[in-house]
């Protein structure tokens, strides 16, 4: 039977032979989890990077950095506004 896992973070690090390239893939993965989202969002949608500048108003290469991005180096109207081209709605919630 095979061995399920949590995350792909999860699996990384139990199957990479090298301990820190797996260690160093799973952070990014957990620091890029905003960005994954809208990523696997466009994906499934079908939508370029093209489609999604014309929608914001911006060039192809801000769409393919805003992507490469880090959650934490993101901006609130940015992540907003790149939802809205996808056509979702962005939440911000502070819970404290």
């Amino acid at each position: 039977m095979s061995k399920r896992y949590n995350s792909v973070a999860e699996m990384i690090l139990d199957l990479s032979e090298d301990k820190e390239l797996g260690k160093r893939m799973s952070q990014d993965i957990e620091d890029r989890t905003i960005v994954n989202l809208l990523l696997a969002t466009r994906f499934s949608q079908g939508l370029s990077q093209s489609y999604i500048a014309e929608k914001i108003g911006c060039s192809q290469s801000w769409v393919s950095k805003f992507e490469s991005s880090k959650d934490a180096d993101l901006r609130i109207g940015d992540v907003q506004a790149y939802a809205k081209a996808l056509g979702v709605k962005c939440k911000v919630v502070i819970d404290g």
